[in-house]
């Protein structure tokens, strides 16, 4: 299935399904693709019970994106259900809870296309239970859509660049960042805005408004926050990494991370990278 079939069989997902409780059930139990990789988790986590023990390698927000001797933390809602089985960790990212991992226990965190669905006031949390949760070495890769990139694209009015859904060009820019905005401010408004105000400051107006109850009751299914490399370092920084850099698909430091048909796969032309090592 190509690009734009699967962004369009997103679209009529989210429209048609997603917002009846009982049809996102439905779904969910017809899908057997789901239950494949629920049996075939089970036999691994089976197998590979002793080994992932001394190697704990969590991948935040991964949903069904099962791999190999990773754990899963996500959560599961009334909006985006999960069958029973999927998560190793049950934990909503925006409860202000530490993590369920004990103090320097964690080899690898891996989160590829969430941080952007969490508000910004809840992500100094997170970062520095990552910082807490790792142990000394230990890594975590994160993967975003890059603001930057859009920003420029948008300022260049290169549409071919976004999501190709059949809206105009200010509207598929906050897709990127702040989904909430679409149908809520005129394109001229937009235009003004991204004009008037600094790339930075233009994107932090558009996010001061989120509904945190909207947020909650959406499963955080959709794009609240923007992140570049400056502001995911910031973030980390303060959260206590000292050796933080850019990376590139399926480059990373790290072998754990560097299978091409597992990491990074989601949307790289529209995405940074970035790795942070806790000494």
């Amino acid at each position: 299935m190509g690009l734009v079939s699967k962004n369009y069989a997103n679209f009529l997902v989210q429209k048609y399904v997603l917002p009846h409780k009982r049809l996102r059930h439905f779904a969910r139990k017809l899908h057997l693709p789901t239950y494949y990789k629920l049996f075939k988790k089970s036999i691994f986590d089976f197998i590979d019970g002793s080994i992932d023990q001394k190697k704990l390698m969590v991948d935040v927000g991964a949903a069904y994106a099962y791999r190999r001797h990773w754990k899963i933390m996500d959560f599961s809602t009334d909006h985006y259900f999960f069958i029973p089985g999927i998560i190793d960790y049950n934990f909503d990212l925006t409860s202000e809870k530490k993590f369920p991992f004990e103090n320097n226990s964690v080899s690898f965190f891996y989160s590829s296309h969430t941080l952007e669905h969490i508000p910004v006031t809840f992500c100094q949390h997170i970062f520095n239970e990552f910082y807490r949760c790792l142990k000394p070495g230990g890594c975590v890769r994160l993967t975003m859509p890059d603001y930057d990139k859009a920003a420029n694209a948008f300022e260049q009015n290169n549409i071919d660049y976004f999501y190709p859904y059949d809206d105009p060009i200010e509207q598929r820019f906050l897709r990127i960042f702040a989904v909430h905005k679409i149908g809520n401010v005129s394109n001229d408004k937009l235009n003004n805005d991204f004009i008037s105000m600094s790339k930075e400051k233009f994107a932090d107006n558009y996010i001061s408004d989120v509904d945190l109850s909207m947020v909650k009751k959406f499963g955080h299914s959709r794009h609240v926050n923007w992140w570049n490399f400056e502001k995911a370092k910031f973030f980390l920084e303060n959260a206590g990494f000292k050796e933080i850099f850019q990376s590139e698909p399926n480059k990373s430091k790290f072998a754990e991370f560097q299978d091409e048909k597992l990491f990074d796969q989601r949307h790289p032309k529209l995405s940074m990278y970035v790795e942070a090592i806790k000494k």
